[in-house]
């Protein structure tokens, strides 16, 4: 890749970070940059760093490292140890600089050099005419598991003898491998080695800080696992501020790290790694000034989730996706950012039947309202329908009439959606999980608060009853026996469900959350 010294990174030319490191190493007595490029040479000069112009034959494709470093050496009359560092290893960390100088002058080695271990399982080819080949690992296991004792070299860190580099190779008889973390091995010779370097640079630390209960409901928790998968390429971690026993084996289960918040908010932040670029996702409903201000003060990004609480006075970006609220440039609303778990991406067209006959219910993780009870009985007694319930994991279970199918696990929501030609359920993220379906959805607000949520707009397909505790019984069974009645009325529904919601709302806000990390200062 021409000129790839110079190519920025993160808004640095690239040899810069290799320089810039070596600098804070107090076991490298001179830094010089050997090139035959006028640009590269003026480029370090004029940033106060040696350079050594290199003779034309050793600027060629074919010529090697080790003679580079021979002719340098000869050059400078250098007596000394002699390290090369190839400006093309931008992560490579002052400390394993530090520690690769002290193991090459302790270990008594002439020579060594940078690697990482590979869990790949290697063959080596004896003879390539007819493909015959021999393992170069001891047992054939999954990669996570094994134990292979080869290693790669990187070429980000090599150290020699003076003595031994003038028998004209960096690696001698007595020579020596560091190992180093694989996220400093990366080496960068193409622009799609640059584009990886850019995503590995732009990592950073997230921090979900999540409430969920059985009063809150579940919908916290969902949004947040999914937006983690999202954002995996980070380092990722849970705080579970407030949250049932239930909610916290799911979290564990899930196999993101978490830790409860049984102390002082900013003692836990302070933890993570000040050296990068971090955002915490504060998913705790209503937030006030004390739930943000100590990660801001910790130089945190912060971004609220579907929160209207004073807390978002100082926050860097407010998504809410179920509530109205006033859109500038650090908030962002509407169906655009609902966020929808796997199952619920790229599904089939919904087929909507002429006849109707199973209603599915199922109101939330927690139903605080006990609206299951009540809508499951009144259906069963008034209609002749095919009744499902799906509970969710830390709702109550209902006393409900031996007609009525009741379960509490599922294997794909999903599918009960679209299996289902209607769907009763309250005014939460599941009405964004049923739009996506095409199924025809029946909404009743748990509290007042529900009551607001943006997506209960007659225009997006949902048809909204209220409150629940303010609803007849009967009022809900004559929408119900009206909707699976009327083929013409659900497919119209079904249409314009499946056009409010375009299941890249998740993208979005982990897109968003990206870019808070990638205008990280340097």
């Amino acid at each position: 890749m021409r000129g790839k010294n110079l190519r920025p990174l993160k808004g640095k030319p690239l040899i810069l970070y290799t320089l810039e490191s070596l600098v804070q190493v107090p076991e490298i007595d001179r830094l010089v940059v050997s090139t035959e490029s006028a640009e590269i040479a003026s480029f370090v000069r004029v940033r106060g760093y040696e350079v050594l112009d290199r003779p034309e034959h050793l600027s060629q494709p074919e010529s090697t490292v080790s003679e580079v470093a021979l002719d340098a050496v000869d050059q400078l009359g250098w007596r000394g140890d002699v390290g090369v560092f190839q400006p093309t290893s931008p992560f490579r960390s002052v400390d394993s600089v530090t520690r690769a100088i002290e193991t090459f002058r302790e270990s008594g080695c002439d020579s060594l050099s940078s690697a990482v271990r590979t869990n790949h399982l290697y063959w080596y080819e004896r003879n390539a005419d007819i493909r015959e080949a021999e393992p170069l690992f001891q047992e054939r296991r999954n990669r996570q598991f094994a134990d292979n004792r080869v290693l790669v070299e990187t070429g980000s860190i090599q150290l020699i003898r003076s003595e031994a580099l003038a028998l004209g190779d960096l690696v001698s008889p007595k020579h020596r491998l560091f190992e180093t973390d694989p996220s400093e091995s990366i080496d960068i010779d193409s622009l799609v080695d640059l584009e990886r370097a850019r995503f590995e640079m732009e990592s950073g630390s997230v921090v979900f800080r999540l409430r969920a209960n059985r009063q809150i409901g579940t919908g916290h928790l969902y949004h947040s696992l999914a937006l983690a998968e999202e954002l995996q390429r980070h380092a990722v971690t849970f705080i579970l501020s407030g949250c049932d026993d239930q909610i916290i084996e799911m979290v564990r289960a899930s196999g993101w790290d978490y830790e409860i918040e049984d102390e002082n908010l900013h003692e836990l932040l302070s933890r993570v790694d000040p050296k990068r670029p971090r955002v915490l996702i504060s998913d705790v409903l209503d937030s006030s000034p004390a739930d943000v201000l100590p990660a801001k003060s910790l130089g945190f990004r912060v971004v609220c989730i579907e929160d209207l609480g004073q807390g978002t006075e100082f926050a860097d970006w407010v998504v809410n996706a179920l509530y109205a609220s006033q859109v500038d440039a650090k908030t962002s609303t509407g169906p655009d950012y609902a966020s929808l778990r796997t199952e619920f991406l790229a599904l089939p067209e919904k087929q909507v039947k002429p006849v109707a006959k199973r209603v599915l219910i199922t109101f939330g993780g927690s139903d605080p309202s006990h609206l299951t009870e009540r809508v499951a009985k009144a259906l069963a007694a008034n209609l002749d329908c095919e009744i499902r319930v799906v509970l969710g994991p830390i709702a109550h279970r209902p006393d409900l009439p031996d007609s009525v199918a009741v379960t509490s696990t599922t294997e794909s929501m999903a599918s009960e959606m679209l299996e289902a030609d209607l769907v009763v359920t309250s005014a939460g993220r599941t009405v964004y999980e049923a739009a996506s379906t095409g199924t025809p959805v029946v909404v009743i607000a748990q509290n007042a608060r529900e009551a607001t949520h943006t997506h209960l707009k007659p225009e997006s397909g949902t048809v909204f009853l209220g409150i629940g505790s303010l609803l007849d019984e009967m009022e809900i069974v004559r929408v119900v026996r009206r909707l699976l009645d009327d083929y013409q009325l659900r497919q119209e529904l079904s249409t314009r469900l499946r056009s409010s919601v375009d299941g890249r709302g998740t993208r979005r806000i982990a897109d968003g959350i990206d870019r808070l990390l990638a205008e990280w200062p340097q």
